[in-house]
């Protein structure tokens, strides 16, 4: 339908032509959400790469090294989406600083209680939390999904 100037838009076509385009929008988030598959294989990696970085596994870093961007890979050829490339704001900054230096804490940490306390399992736990953490944030980008989904 084209529409010149004189020409006045009907009220019913506008609708339908808006909640088309709401519906589209709907879509396509929902085919971009990260799967829940992702979120749990991403959290793994991360928590291996911690554990053997922390327990001086230096052999066995290139396993998870190789698997997460595998993992990436993966998601965008099954789901057909990149991920998003925007501009991060205040708030993302603090939250990937707080994220990095959370991870080289763990790191440290396992490393430390490792080799002073003799505390084996440090590192394990230094993954374990590291997992988790990388669990949390993927949870939460699936709800803020399916809040733009359910338009909230």
């Amino acid at each position: 339908m084209t529409i010149t100037k004189n020409d006045k838009i009907n009220t019913d076509d506008a609708t339908k032509a808006l909640n088309t385009i709401m519906q589209m929008e709907r879509t396509s988030l929902q085919q971009s959400m990260p799967p829940i598959w992702f979120g749990v294989l991403m959290a793994l990696a991360m928590g291996i790469l911690i554990f053997t970085i922390a327990a001086g596994l230096r052999d066995y870093y290139v396993f998870p090294i190789i698997a997460i961007p595998l993992i990436l890979a993966i998601r965008s050829k099954k789901t057909q989406v990149s991920p998003k490339t925007i501009s991060l704001g205040v708030t993302g900054k603090t939250a990937l600083f707080s994220l990095i230096v959370t991870f080289l804490a763990l790191i440290a940490g396992g490393r430390f209680f490792m080799e002073v306390y003799k505390l084996t399992w440090s590192p394990i736990v230094a993954g374990i939390i590291a997992a988790t953490l990388v669990y949390l944030l993927s949870v939460g980008e699936r709800r803020d999904h399916l809040k733009k989904i359910n338009g909230e």
